[in-house]
């Protein structure tokens, strides 16, 4: 869902111990894009609106679903709940695409090695920009849950990924089902469900 390619797609799948040739990746590609256009159109208008909010330099450029702008050294990205994501020393520059073997424009920006701890270009493109919203997203989603949760009077004491974990006695499974099934008012048409369980221990 994230704009990957038929060699990123077959090396995957040999990780996981499944072998694909690559003309069979090619169709899986196409098929999924084809199946799945809006989702496609959406990597591709994220990755024009920064690119043009790169270039331009200042002020927002918008779409119908987010608007992104450079804000001094920092690009950022207006997603629906209101927050931004941030990307430090944005740029577009000019380098050689083996996979369209062509020169084209290029998202890059500066992040801190976990390895060497030295700020490094990073290269990015529509896909990879649109897990980073997704996933900010799903997050927002969740923190909307836990303040509706708290506000109910469960005492929460962690989350994991998507899960939020509640202690006490007698807990409410079915209240608290409800209240994480209701999206928050900016994306009230999420369809969102949950699964609950009562244990003496987590577990996963």
């Amino acid at each position: 869902g994230y704009g990957m390619g038929a060699p990123k797609f077959q090396a995957t799948l040999e990780k996981q111990g499944v072998i694909i040739d690559e003309a069979f990746a090619v169709k899986c590609r196409d098929a999924y894009r084809s199946k799945n256009d809006r989702i496609k159109a959406f990597w591709y208008d994220l990755d024009r609106t920064v690119k043009e909010a790169i270039k331009q330099g200042s002020g927002w450029v918008k779409n119908d679903s987010f608007a992104a702008e450079v804000d001094g050294d920092f690009l950022r990205i207006l997603i629906p709940s209101g927050r931004c994501l941030w990307y430090f020393k944005p740029a577009v520059i000019e380098e050689y695409n083996a996979a369209f073997d062509k020169e084209m424009e290029q998202i890059t920006y500066l992040t801190q090695s976990s390895v060497t701890r030295r700020f490094e270009q990073t290269r990015t493109y529509g896909g990879k920009l649109t897990e980073n919203v997704v996933q900010a997203l799903a997050r927002d989603v969740l923190v909307h849950s836990m303040r509706a949760l708290d506000r109910a009077g469960y005492d929460i004491v962690m989350t994991v990924h998507d899960e939020i974990v509640i202690e006490g006695e007698d807990l409410n499974l079915s209240e608290i089902e409800e209240i994480m099934s209701t999206p928050p008012s900016w994306c009230a048409d999420l369809p969102l469900t949950v699964d609950g369980f009562i244990s003496e221990r987590f577990k996963k």
